[in-house]
C-alpha cells in the first residue's frame, strides 16, 4: 500500500480525493476525529490509522505492563506514591519546557509544583 502523502504529489486532485475517501471509509480503518490542514492547502483531512497485527500486539503489551505498574503502584505507601507522582510531573514539565525552548531546571519545577501544592493545601484547610 502506497503512503497517501506520496499519492498527494503523484496524482491529480480528484484521484487523490478518491483514494483518500476509499481508505478512510474502509471497514478496517479507525478514524481519530482529529483533523489536519496541510500547509498551503485549502482543506482539512481527518486523521486515521489501520490497526495492523504489530499495532495490536503493542497495545496488548502496553495494557499488560499498565496492569503490572498499577499492581506495584498500589503496594506503595502514600508517601512513595506522592513522590512518584511528583517526579513524573516534574519530568513531564521539564521535557515540555525543553521542547518549547523554556529554560529552567528540574529543581525549579519541583519547587514550583510544591509551592502550588502547599497553597492548595492551605486554601483547602481555610475553607474546611
Amino acid at each position: 500500500m502506497r503512503y497517501l502523502y506520496k499519492l498527494f504529489y503523484e496524482k491529480d486532485k480528484n484521484e487523490f480525493h478518491n483514494k483518500y475517501f476509499e481508505r478512510i471509509n474502509s471497514d478496517a480503518v479507525k478514524r481519530l476525529m482529529l483533523f489536519i490542514k496541510p500547509i498551503d492547502q485549502p482543506e482539512s483531512f481527518e486523521l486515521y490509522y489501520v490497526p495492523t497485527n504489530n499495532i495490536i500486539d503493542m497495545v496488548a503489551k502496553i495494557y499488560k505492563l499498565s496492569g503490572e505498574l498499577n499492581f506495584i503502584f498500589n503496594q506503595l505507601s502514600k508517601v512513595a506514591k506522592d513522590h512518584f507522582i511528583l517526579e513524573c510531573l516534574v519530568e513531564e514539565l521539564f521535557n515540555t519546557n525543553e521542547l518549547e525552548g523554556v529554560k529552567c531546571s528540574k529543581e525549579e519545577i519541583a519547587r514550583s509544583v510544591k509551592t502550588v501544592k502547599m497553597k492548595k493545601m492551605i486554601k483547602r484547610d481555610l475553607i474546611v
